[in-house]
């Protein structure tokens, strides 16, 4: 959806909540900081993180993720855009 370095604006869109804070997955170690992004502190979290979801909540991510992207960069979209797959 995102990849492994994402701006918090692209979760907090990804996730349907403007108001999402990671303050939690943060303290937890999960994810770091750097600069202005956020970034998971190994890949295999980032996977676990994206296998753990069903495959309906991972084509509404991936939506919600193509149409940041779509406003911002358009060869980001197209990723995130093919992930989810037909519309429904």
């Amino acid at each position: 959806m995102l990849g492994e370095r994402f701006d918090p604006l692209a979760l907090r869109a990804v996730l349907g909540n403007a108001t999402y804070d990671p303050v939690g997955l943060l303290r937890a170690s999960l994810l770091h900081i750097d600069g202005t992004d956020l970034i998971f502190a190994h890949a295999l979290i980032r996977d676990a993180v994206q296998r753990s979801l069903l495959m309906e909540a991972q084509r509404t991510l991936h939506s919600r993720a193509a149409d940041w992207f779509a406003e911002r960069a358009s060869l980001l979209h197209a990723v995130p855009l093919e992930q989810a797959g037909p519309p429904k």
